[in-house]
């Protein structure tokens, strides 16, 4: 493998909470989305969404609705621990960081130069290789940050695909239920479980009743030297 999974996100939180942040933000997006162009219908001379552009906001729009359900499918794999749900998140999530890129450096790019105010228009090559130079550190950024939550995501796909099952909770059974069990199977079903009477309700239990009747099954006299005396028949 490349690039090893990570095993936890920023340096000391665990990849469930780096991914339910990521659901979260990433939820939070898409409603944001869907409030501006809902607002943009009621106030389109007050549009927040590109540029006032019908074609652009109606895609965004549907982009987000569309990621709705890949959001609640993240949340189910997380939750239930099933990388399927979690591996259909994590397919939006790259084409959401993908589409993001392609939007915003096209956006950034066609706007630096023509933003410049009146007074700095002078030097206008300096300044603008300046707007430049930010514009790229700030989709650098932008990307990082992009990659590494999709990093993030793509480890709990993999640490679920590794071992991390999803529990059969109908069908599981806590510590303490196995141990009494397993205590009582070794007894006989004689002694009790020590959590209820203290660490010497065990070996009370077994004093008290015992491990089965004091009947021989060896006849009625044992001799105890070695080697045994012989044997004397009396013949009348």
């Amino acid at each position: 493998m490349v690039c090893a999974p990570a095993n936890q996100f920023c340096c000391g939180c665990t990849l469930n909470f780096g991914v339910g942040f990521t659901l979260l933000v990433h939820l939070v997006i898409n409603v944001a989305i869907l409030g501006f162009a809902v607002g943009s219908i009621f106030f389109p001379d007050r549009s927040m969404m590109a540029d006032g552009r019908l074609d652009l906001e109606v895609f965004w729009a549907a982009f987000a609705v569309a990621g709705l359900p890949f959001i609640v499918s993240g949340v189910i794999g997380l939750l239930r621990k099933d990388e399927v749900p979690m591996r259909g998140y994590f397919f939006y999530l790259m084409l959401s960081m993908l589409v993001d890129i392609y939007f915003s450096t096209r956006a950034i790019f066609a706007a630096s130069c023509q933003s410049l105010p009146a007074e700095l228009k002078m030097g206008g090559a300096f300044f603008c290789g300046v707007i430049e130079l930010i514009d790229i550190f700030v989709i650098i950024v932008f990307v990082a940050f992009q990659a590494y939550v999709v990093y993030i995501v793509w480890s709990k796909c993999e640490d679920l695909h590794a071992g991390d099952y999803p529990k059969l909770v109908d069908l599981e059974t806590t510590g303490h239920q196995d141990y009494e069990k397993t205590l009582q199977q070794a007894s006989h079903y004689l002694l009790r479980s020590h959590y209820d009477e203290g660490y010497g309700a065990a070996y009370g239990s077994a004093a008290a009743t015992g491990f089965g009747s004091n009947a021989k099954i060896f006849g009625f006299r044992h001799e105890m030297q070695y080697p045994p005396p012989p044997k004397t028949y009396n013949i009348a």
